[in-house]
């Protein structure tokens, strides 16, 4: 193979304008093509042609992967089941922090109570 066929296929040029189009927000691209990418470097398989053990763009191969409609950028809902796991949690540390609060509320009542008695009896 060619070292410009080999360029080509490990270095897209990507058109960002298509990009735009299908994903209208930039900050939800970004990350999806930084998550993807991340995963390339890390060893993962591209699902476009490229030639293996030549380096490549990591950035450039998420990009086309997108265009390309390989791989699909999808928003995780947060479940029910989810919202009402954080919302015990939730109450649990409140409640916990209510009585660390009680605690140390007592143990300044008394505290005081003592340097009363002490100089009450001088």
């Amino acid at each position: 193979m060619k070292k410009e066929e080999i360029q080509a296929l490990n270095f897209p040029k990507v058109n960002l304008k298509l990009l735009y189009e299908r994903y209208p927000n930039r900050f939800l691209l970004s990350v999806a093509v930084a998550k993807r990418a991340r995963q390339l470097k890390e060893g993962a398989r591209p699902f476009v042609n490229f030639v293996p053990n030549e380096p490549f763009n990591p950035i450039a191969i998420a990009m086309k992967e997108l265009i390309e409609k390989k791989v699909d950028i999808n928003i995780a809902e947060e479940t029910d089941e989810y919202s009402s796991m954080l919302d015990e949690l939730d109450a649990n540390l409140d409640e916990q922090l209510s009585n660390e609060a009680e605690e140390k509320s007592d143990k300044d009542d008394k505290k005081k109570d003592k340097r009363k008695s002490k100089s009450l009896a001088a």
